[in-house]
C-alpha cells in the first residue's frame, strides 16, 4: 500500500505501489578502502591488462584485483545480509554465493562504459578515485530499467568528489552504463560479481 487518500464526504481512496528491487549506496570501510587504493595502485600496468566484453575503443582499460579478493567478498557478503532483508531474494533460497572475477576500471577523458548488465546474482562498484569539477550529465552513473509503463526510464548518479570512498550493490541484472566524463583526471573504480557457488 502506497497512502490513503481522503476525499470530502466520501470513501477513502487506497493507492498502492508495485514491488521493485532497489539498490544501497554507502560510505566504504575505511580500513578496505586503504586495501582497494593500494590495490589499485599495484596493479594498474600493462602486464595486467583484462579483456572483458566490453573492451574496446573508446572503452576503459580493465585490470584484475588480486590481493583484495578476501576483503571485498567478506564485507559484501555483509552487504547481501543487509539488501535481502530488506527486498528479499530473487533467486532460489538454498543456494549459497561466492565472490566472482574482480577488476579495476581506469576511465579517462571522453571514455563511456556502454549499457550492459553482469552475469551473477549481485553486482557492485567501489568507486577509489574521481575527478573534481564533474557537473550536469557528466560522468554519471546510470542505472536503465523499464517502469510499469513500459517507458524506459534512467537514475542517475552524478560522481563527483563526494562519492569517492563510496560503493554501489546492485543485482547484477540491472542495465547499467557510466558515460563520459571531461577532465584531464582519472577516474578508478573497483567492480564485481557474486555468483551462485557450485556444490561439490
Amino acid at each position: 500500500k502506497l497512502h490513503i487518500l481522503k476525499m470530502p464526504g466520501k470513501n477513502n481512496i487506497e493507492g498502492y505501489n508495485f514491488f521493485n528491487f532497489g539498490y544501497f549506496i554507502g560510505q566504504t570501510p575505511h580500513q578496505l578502502f586503504e586495501q582497494l587504493r593500494t590495490e589499485c595502485d599495484k596493479n594498474i600496468s600493462d602486464d595486467n591488462v583484462w579483456v572483458t566484453g566490453i573492451t574496446g575503443h573508446n572503452v576503459p582499460k580493465h585490470f584484475e584485483v588480486k590481493e583484495s579478493r578476501k576483503f571485498i567478498q567478506d564485507y559484501i557478503l555483509e552487504l547481501v545480509k543487509l539488501y535481502e532483508k530488506n527486498y528479499g531474494k530473487y533467486y532460489e533460497e538454498n543456494f549459497k554465493l561466492t565472490l566472482g572475477p574482480c577488476w579495476i576500471n581506469l576511465h579517462l577523458k571522453n571514455e563511456i562504459i556502454p549499457l550492459h548488465n553482469h552475469q551473477g546474482v549481485y553486482s557492485f562498484v567501489f568507486w577509489i578515485t574521481l575527478p573534481n569539477n564533474v557537473k550536469n550529465k557528466e560522468g554519471n552513473f546510470q542505472i536503465v530499467y523499464t517502469n510499469t509503463l513500459g517507458q524506459i526510464c534512467k537514475d542517475s548518479i552524478l560522481l563527483n568528489k563526494d562519492y569517492e570512498g563510496k560503493v554501489i550493490f546492485f543485482p547484477a541484472p540491472f542495465n547499467h552504463q557510466v558515460l563520459a566524463f571531461n577532465s584531464d583526471e582519472k577516474r578508478i573504480s573497483i567492480a564485481g560479481n557474486l555468483h551462485i557457488k557450485e556444490e561439490k
